[in-house]
């Protein structure tokens, strides 16, 4: 089968879980699929425009049997917007949707007569408006509920706009239930979220680990007591390791002065660097993740905002690095609390179980045994992508 992805970015370096998420779909996919890729590009390697950027990226993408990136830039984004404004379609689509390069995606398809096109957001929708080639849409997350709950965290100004951008991605969402021969979302807990009764249609599709992560092995130079990583330019990051450093963490140095914490990820904010201190590190992009939860006590995700499943909890726990987590976090997870990893709702409910689980061996031993049990047993990549495969052939079918 002949599949050609389509997204918004192209997925490289994998700093954020969406681009962490479709670099695996195609790369597991590619294992019983000839897989296509059409993207844009809005920042980096604006020189490339259908070839790999460099040698050590394309041996990443080694299993793609064609590639073609699209450059736009800040003006082509703006108009695009003003349209979205004026037609009541979300800002998102509208950064992203360009005529020029939409037909060059129409042309593309006609030159590789894919099988099937695999949509990633609902942001690329407009692409595939003319396309007669059967579509499959990866909603990822219920987008209108993540701009709703950043709305109630936001400043006045940004509140607003967010607040309508979520009421138009959420009408959008609905739509596109009918636009796409099928659909496919990371959790039941983000189905729900879709303002549809036609939303069960939606195929649960989850994310998964890599294998390499379960072969690491554990160090016994722990630097760091804490941890929390992720894309430090992603609000609901952003407010996560705020919320950590400035409500958290003065309640655990109130009793542990000397506990270190960790701040790991790329495109840090100027908020995220100030938030650096003899405690605090803040390291920006770090070329690999593993190595920030293997030296590490506790990963702490206090996220208040966001949706769908989050890579970096899968990840701490496939590494052996014990997770608290906030209620949100875990919904998409569905891991059971004080099991497979401790939740946390408030405060000093956070600081508390931080204090309980650095002090707490076996406690930390059972929660590292029974999540890397869970991880294995519930996101495995290649089981995933095996069943997306069987959907797309029955789609194909009819």
């Amino acid at each position: 089968m002949k599949i050609l992805f389509l997204l918004s970015r192209f997925p490289y370096p994998l700093t954020k879980g969406d681009k962490l998420r479709a670099f695996n779909q195609m790369k597991y996919l590619a294992e019983e699929n000839d897989i296509y890729l059409f993207c844009l590009n809005q920042t980096s390697f604006r020189k490339h425009k259908t070839a790999f950027p460099d040698n050590q990226t394309a041996l990443k993408f080694s299993f793609l049997k064609g590639l073609k990136i699209c450059n736009f830039n800040l003006w082509d984004a703006c108009f695009g917007m003003f349209k979205s404004i004026l037609n009541r379609t979300p800002l998102q689509a509208g950064f992203y949707t360009h005529n020029r390069h939409i037909r060059i995606f129409e042309r593309h398809i006609n030159e590789i007569k894919p099988d099937l096109i695999y949509v990633q957001f609902v942001r690329m929708a407009e692409y595939c408006r003319n396309v007669k080639v059967k579509k499959a849409l990866d909603f990822q997350d219920a987008l209108s509920a993540n701009m709703l709950r950043r709305s109630k965290i936001s400043n006045p100004c940004l509140k607003i706009i967010l607040r309508r951008e979520a009421e138009l991605l959420r009408d959008y969402e609905v739509k596109m239930l009918d636009f796409f021969d099928l659909t496919t979302i990371i959790t039941a807990a983000d189905r729900r979220e879709i303002a549809s009764e036609a939303r069960d249609k939606i195929i649960i599709s989850g994310n998964g680990i890599d294998n390499s992560y379960f072969q690491q092995t554990e160090t016994e130079d722990k630097k760091y007591d804490v941890v929390f990583c992720g894309n430090m330019s992603y609000a609901p990051n952003v407010d996560a390791a705020k919320y950590l450093i400035k409500s958290v963490m003065p309640l655990v140095w109130a009793r542990y002065p000397q506990v270190k914490v960790l701040i790991a990820g790329a495109n840090p904010k100027t908020c995220v660097r100030r938030l650096a201190s003899e405690r605090v590190e803040v390291s920006g992009y770090v070329e690999d993740m593993k190595q920030c939860y293997a030296q590490s006590k506790i990963f702490v995700a206090a996220l208040r905002t966001g949706s769908g499943l989050q890579n970096k909890l899968l990840e701490a726990m496939a590494i052996g690095t014990p997770v608290i987590c906030s209620s949100l976090a875990n919904n998409a997870l569905e891991a059971t609390d004080g099991k497979h990893l401790l939740v946390a709702n408030g405060t000093s409910q956070y600081a508390n179980l931080i204090l309980k689980l650095l002090t707490d061996h076996s406690l930390q031993q059972l929660l590292t045994s029974n999540a890397l049990n869970f991880v294995k047993l519930n996101y495995n990549w290649r089981k995933i992508c095996q069943n997306l495969t069987k959907e797309f052939q029955n789609l194909i079918k009819k």
